[in-house]
């Protein structure tokens, strides 16, 4: 019994010595990029406090969450919108004069956009909330992608409907989707390909005009029907080869494609 007690007590203080170690570090820490144990990235100003919204860094911008963390991706604020390098740290910084899915961002980064394109931009951020809630920073890239799928998968099923096919198709069906939480197969594959792009992968959004998908790196990525069958892996990533009973033909029914 004492034996256990007294390991207690050196287990309490290793956790007491790596707490202190951490708190020390952060409480230390002046104008530098911060990452902790959990994968989370902080700056602290001149005062050693955590940065908040937009913050300038050695001539660059970056944004911090209310908690701090820092945050990367498309971004709403104050009403405008912003995309910052999907990258932890220094890296993470906002983009300036150039375009980001087909929108451009101006000399001062703020995106210029028509009204589809408002649309667009107001899904995009959704969707950086949406893989903020079901990701954390410790995880890959990869792993992100697959947490994210499971997400789309967990999503619910809405009305049928016939197939719209006008140039904003992606964006309708992912508004339906990632708004309401519930849809078709259009929505399913619409979605994911906005979570996937807020993952930082090239994505589109595919349809038959009967069933709808995503790609990402050439590959299926399929909710609807992984949710259907149960067999989440398979659809997550298969090969567009993939033959097997009850397996849609999907390579000779790419009609529709949209790049997110």
């Amino acid at each position: 019994m004492k034996k256990k007690k007294y390991g207690l007590v050196i287990l309490l203080a290793l956790f007491c010595c790596i707490l202190f170690s951490a708190s020390a570090q952060a409480a230390s820490a002046k104008n530098k990029f911060v990452k902790a144990s959990n994968g989370n990235v902080y700056y602290y100003n001149a005062q050693g406090k955590k940065a908040k919204g937009l913050v300038t860094v050695n001539g660059k911008k970056y944004y911090f969450a209310s908690n701090g963390v820092q945050r990367t991706g498309w971004r709403c604020v104050k009403k405008k919108y912003y995309f910052f390098r999907q990258a932890g740290g220094a890296g993470g910084y906002m983009k300036k004069s150039t375009k980001v899915n087909g929108i451009r961002l101006k000399k001062n980064g703020t995106a210029s956009y028509n009204k589809q394109q408002l649309r667009k931009l107001k899904l995009m951020v959704l969707a950086s909330s949406e893989v903020d809630r079901c990701t954390n920073n410790k995880m890959t890239k990869a792993q992100k992608l697959k947490a994210a799928f499971r997400r789309a998968v967990s999503y619910g099923y809405g009305a049928d409907t016939k197939f719209y096919s006008g140039s904003d198709w992606d964006i309708h069906y992912g508004e339906i989707m990632l708004y309401r939480k519930k849809a078709d197969c259009f929505g399913f594959g619409a979605a994911f390909a906005y979570l996937a792009n807020a993952v930082g992968y090239k994505a589109y959004a595919v349809s038959s005009g009967g069933h709808g998908w995503a790609e990402v790196n050439g590959r299926v990525y399929d909710p609807d029907w992984a949710k259907v069958t149960g067999q989440i892996s398979l659809y997550c990533g298969m090969n567009y080869n993939t033959r097997g009973a009850n397996i849609p033909l999907y390579q000779p029914n790419r009609v529709y494609v949209k790049k997110i």
